[in-house]
């Protein structure tokens, strides 16, 4: 620690940015203060301002802090990126610790919450990234791991070719969803303990988020009913990996995966499995505070949700002319709720590089609409259930 003149402390990082200066606590009450040092590039560009015509350097400094202000009320206090500010938020509302007062001498002492966002379980092997320490001597140097290994849960990464009637058609539609990383998070359910190992082909249970090891290579899309609809198989990817390709052997695949071959009505018979049995709605804070927000700053730029069709349309359309600090502010929030959840699929960081101590930031467990392989050596599995 850093000591100034007048008593208070700097943390580890000392000052830099986004230094954190804070004094000891009173009581329970803890005193506290996040430096934002613009002139030594704290606002990156590609986080806090417009990836085209840069609003931030010419900013007043009125405009400004009314920018920062109106973030740190509605979200929370800005530190460092904004998908660094996100995982700070989760962590502010799964605190590691807390305090508690001691009856017998009205002090209060530092107690440890269950439910942190840092709290250590074992792991499993398919979920952990290929450097970590429980997969030592397991397989050949350079090692390709294959998805009957590792969970392998990724965005779409998937295109082809326009057929010669999709050509003809005059229009394309693309649909974007608004916080769509935020409200994936909305009402997810994720596993709140260590891992439970089910052998001897169990039945598959959407109701316990964990990793699923399942053979999908018989799945045709093209015998799928959608809504009592059949579709083309050929044009579309397959729901079950990130390519877009059809599996061919067993795989591991996270519980919302299948939960949805099953509403395609897909016979689903796992061969064994890693699961939570304790699980809860462990993002909904977190999502509601980044709702709450983002709902706000739109409904100062004129953007309600009383507002339907045309108006509607017109009233996005103007938005960022109406006020061009509230629409960096709407971009920040949806970066903050984004970036959040991809910190928790973060790889671990060489020693020399790591800045923080570690933390268990795993996928799904308690963290993310999406799984994949836990960030650090002490992460826990990554359960997710839809």
């Amino acid at each position: 620690m850093n000591r100034t003149a007048r008593g208070s402390e700097l943390s580890l990082s000392g000052l830099g940015p986004w230094a954190r200066v804070f004094r000891d606590p009173e009581g329970s009450r803890r005193r506290c203060v996040q430096l934002c040092i613009p002139a030594w590039n704290a606002l990156e560009a590609r986080e806090w301002d417009k990836k085209e015509g840069l609003q931030l350097p010419t900013m007043h400094p009125a405009d400004l802090a009314r920018y920062l202000g109106l973030y740190a009320e509605r979200a929370t206090t800005p530190r460092g990126t904004t998908s660094t500010t996100g995982l700070e938020l989760m962590t502010a509302l799964r605190p590691s610790t807390r305090a508690e007062q001691d009856l017998a001498t009205g002090e209060y002492k530092r107690t440890f919450n269950d439910d942190a966002l840092t709290q250590l379980y074992p792991v499993v092997e398919c979920e952990v990234p290929d450097e970590h320490p429980v997969l030592k001597g397991k397989f050949a140097r350079h090692h390709m791991r294959t998805p009957a290994e590792m969970l392998m849960e990724e965005p779409y990464d998937w295109c082809r070719l326009l057929t010669d009637e999709e050509c003809t058609n005059q229009f394309l539609v693309a649909v974007g969803l608004n916080m769509s990383f935020a409200a994936a998070a909305n009402g997810l359910t994720v596993g709140l303990n260590g891992p439970t190992h089910l052998t001897g082909n169990p039945t598959f249970d959407p109701a316990l988020p964990g990793s699923w090891l399942v053979d999908l290579s018989h799945v045709d899309l093209s015998r799928v009913s959608v809504n009592g609809l059949t579709v083309n198989g050929e044009l579309l990817p397959s729901p079950f990996t990130p390519k877009g390709d059809r599996p061919t052997r067993p795989a591991w695949y996270a519980t919302p995966t299948l939960a949805y071959a099953v509403e395609l009505g897909v016979d689903v018979a796992p061969i064994e499995a890693y699961v939570c049995t304790q699980t809860g709605r462990y993002l909904d804070p977190w999502y509601k505070r980044l709702r709450d927000a983002y709902v706000e700053t739109m409904a100062d730029m004129g953007v309600t949700a009383d507002l339907g069709g045309q108006e509607f349309l017109d009233a996005m359309a103007r938005r960022k002319q109406v006020d061009p600090t509230m629409a960096l502010l709407e971009t920040a929030i949806k970066a903050t709720a984004k970036g959040a959840i991809g910190k928790l699929r973060q790889r671990s960081l060489p020693a020399k590089s790591r800045t923080t101590s570690p933390t268990r930031r795993s996928t799904g467990r308690r963290g993310a609409p999406t799984s994949g392989p836990p960030s650090s050596p002490p992460s826990a599995p990554a359960c997710t259930a839809s």
